[in-house]
C-alpha cells in the first residue's frame, strides 16, 4: 500500500490530505464477464464528501473470484479533530467508531465470448464502520520505521475489507 500524506494543524483542530492505494477484491459468479469503465466514488461522512476513489476499468469473468483491482483514495484537507470527536460521542455501542458511507454508480457492460451483450450501471453503496481504538491508534503507535505497515495516518485497510 502506497500511499502521501500532509498533515495541517491550524490551532486545536487537525487536518490531513492524503492519498492512499488500496487493493480491492472482485468476484463474479455470473455465467457471463463483467467489464467496467473507470470510475469514481465518493467517501462520505456525516452526510459530507471527505473522499474519492478512483477505480480503474478492469474486466471481470465470468465463475471468478478473486480479481485484484488497485485503486486509489483522495482524502483532501480532512478535519480529523471534528471526525475523533464525533466517534468519541456516540452512544454504545457504537462509540468510539467513524461511520463512514461509499456512493457512486459504476458503468459496465456485460460479455460473453468477447462480444459486449448490455449496457449496465450499477450503483455501489457500502456502509464502513472503523473502531478508532482498533484500527487507527493502536497501530499508530506499533509502526517502526521500515516495518511493513497496513496503516496510514487514519485509516487502514480494514476499514474497507467489507468492499470484497
Amino acid at each position: 500500500m502506497d500511499s502521501a500524506m500532509h498533515i495541517l494543524s491550524k490551532g486545536s483542530t487537525l487536518f490531513l490530505s492524503s492519498v492512499i492505494t488500496l487493493i480491492l477484491n472482485a468476484q463474479n459468479h455470473n455465467k457471463v464477464g463483467i467489464s467496467y469503465r473507470p470510475s469514481r466514488l465518493h467517501v462520505y461522512f456525516e452526510g459530507l464528501p471527505i473522499g474519492t476513489i478512483r477505480v480503474p476499468g478492469f474486466l471481470q469473468p465470468p465463475h471468478s473470484s478473486n480479481v485484484t483491482v488497485p485503486t486509489r483514495i483522495l482524502f483532501n484537507c480532512l478535519n480529523v479533530t471534528n471526525i475523533l470527536a464525533v466517534a468519541s460521542m456516540q452512544n454504545e455501542p457504537m462509540k468510539n467508531k467513524i461511520q463512514m458511507r461509499i456512493l457512486g454508480d459504476v458503468k459496465a457492460h456485460l460479455c460473453a465470448f468477447h462480444v459486449t451483450l448490455f449496457k449496465i450501471k450499477v450503483a455501489v453503496a457500502c456502509d464502513i464502520n472503523i473502531d478508532i481504538e482498533k484500527d487507527i491508534i493502536k497501530n499508530i503507535y506499533n509502526m517502526r520505521p521500515g516495518e511493513k505497515s497496513h496503516v496510514v495516518g487514519v485509516t487502514s485497510l480494514n476499514m474497507l475489507s467489507s468492499l470484497n
